[in-house]
C-alpha cells in the first residue's frame, strides 16, 4: 500500500488574484525572484489558508528562530486600503479592497551558484504546461500563487515571511506596469515617416 504524502502545514495556494511587481523569470537587484500578489478581501478561503499556515509556522518554526513563539510576529500580508510598510504612502488604486503580499525565493545559493526560477504554469488544451514566453506572465495578469510561510530572525528583526513556490496563470488583465504594446505605438507609422528627412536641423530650437 502506498504511503500517503505528508501535508506541509506551512504551505498554501491562493484563489485568483492579480500579479504585480513581477520578477519571476529574472532576479531582482537583491538576487531574488519575487511577485507581489493582490487578492480580494472577500476570498475567505484564501484568508483561512494563510491564517492556518501562519499559525503553524509561528508555533512550530518560530521557536527555532526566535527562541520562543512570539504571540503576534511581523507578517507580510497587508491591507490594500491602508499604507505601504516601506514608505507609509497609500497603496495604489489597484489594491483597494484587496489584501497584498510579496513572496520571494532565492536566485542564488550561498556559494553564488544560480538557482532555477520558480515555475510559472498555465493550462493549455486540458494540460498544465510551463510558461516559457516571458511576455505571457506580467504585472496585471490574473493568477494563483503557491507559497510557504517561514520564520526569520535577521539583524534582530523577527517575523514570518512568504517563500514563493510557483504561479498559475488564469487570464489576461490590464497591465499595472504602464508598459504599452509596441504594435499599438507604431500601428499608424507610414513608410515615409520611417525614411526620415534629417535636412531640417531643429537641434538649436530643441536644446535652447
Amino acid at each position: 500500500m502506498a504511503t500517503a504524502k505528508k501535508e506541509n502545514p506551512y504551505h498554501f495556494t491562493t484563489g485568483v488574484g492579480r500579479a504585480s511587481y513581477v520578477n519571476v523569470f529574472y532576479p531582482n537587484d537583491k538576487g531574488k525572484y519575487n511577485i507581489t500578489f493582490l487578492f480580494p478581501k472577500s476570498d475567505a478561503d484564501t484568508v483561512k489558508k494563510i491564517q492556518t499556515a501562519r499559525e503553524a509556522a509561528r508555533i512550530t518554526l518560530g521557536p527555532k528562530k526566535w527562541g520562543s513563539a512570539i504571540p503576534k510576529p511581523a507578517f507580510v500580508v497587508y491591507d490594500g486600503d491602508g499604507v505601504r510598510p516601506s514608505d507609509g504612502m497609500p497603496f495604489g488604486d489597484e489594491c483597494k479592497g484587496m489584501f497584498v503580499f510579496t513572496a520571494s525565493c532565492a536566485a542564488f545559493d550561498k556559494k553564488g551558484n544560480a538557482l532555477p526560477p520558480p515555475f510559472v504554469l498555465k493550462k493549455l488544451n486540458g494540460e498544465i504546461i510551463k510558461i516559457i514566453d516571458t511576455t505571457e506572465f506580467y504585472s496585471g495578469c490574473y493568477c494563483r500563487v503557491s507559497c510557504n510561510v517561514f520564520a526569520y530572525n535577521v539583524e534582530g528583526k523577527k517575523g514570518l515571511g512568504l517563500g514563493l513556490n510557483s504561479m498559475f496563470f488564469v487570464r489576461d488583465g490590464e497591465r499595472l506596469d504602464n508598459r504599452v504594446d509596441p504594435e499599438t505605438d507604431w500601428a499608424n507609422a507610414e513608410d515615409s515617416e520611417i525614411e526620415s528627412d534629417f535636412s531640417n536641423n531643429t537641434e538649436s530650437d530643441f536644446l535652447g
